[in-house]
């Protein structure tokens, strides 16, 4: 089985169609960790190609504030006037559509990859986070204290655990427990696209 794990896409449409662009074989499943808008201008193009490629999406702190401001709220994070600008023109920006989309997302999925999907005989268990386990918003990075990974992998029931959030790409494996951040699609903070 094929899997294409992305997460942090921020909208940026060419970016993600780069990504998938590059493997020449399809995948099976695509999960989206979330924060899928903001900061990229193409948030409806973004949303089309998750839905038409069937990707299994949660929400990231981004689309949470989007989806408070389509519900016609407000709020106080984040506190820079040009991120406010950002929020609030892709809440206006997208259709009607894509806004119910992003509303029908949760806020983490539990999967169960059933062995008829996969090769080996044993159903496969997959947690899909935005931060971790126990917090939307954690950042983990590669160079988190291993005891944290251990103390979320021993809380879990989750072979494969998938986060995003520090646009920190890395794989860890602890208590046999797999820890996987793609890093993020469109909005690299090392500065290496």
């Amino acid at each position: 089985m094929r899997i294409l794990i992305i997460s942090d896409i921020h909208a940026n449409y060419p970016a993600l169609k780069a990504v998938a662009d590059y493997f020449s074989e399809p995948f099976d499943l695509i999960l989206n960790g979330g924060d899928t808008l903001v900061y990229g201008p193409f948030p409806n193009e973004t949303i089309d190609w998750l839905k038409e490629n069937g990707a299994i999406s949660i929400l990231g702190n981004t689309d949470r504030h989007v989806i408070t401001l389509l519900d016609g709220n407000t709020f106080r994070k984040p506190s820079k006037a040009e991120k406010r600008i950002m929020y609030g023109w892709t809440a206006a920006e997208l259709n009607e559509q894509n806004g119910n989309w992003l509303r029908m997302q949760p806020l983490l999925r539990n999967l169960y990859l059933t062995p008829h999907l996969r090769q080996e005989s044993f159903p496969l268990s997959v947690g899909m986070f935005h931060g971790s386990p126990e917090d939307p918003d954690e950042f983990l990075f590669e160079s988190t204290p291993d005891n944290r990974f251990q103390e979320l992998a021993v809380n879990s029931p989750h072979a494969l655990i998938t986060i995003g959030h520090s646009h920190s790409p890395f794989h860890k494996i602890l208590y046999n427990t797999h820890f996987i951040n793609p890093g993020s699609v469109g909005r690299m903070f090392d500065g290496n696209p």
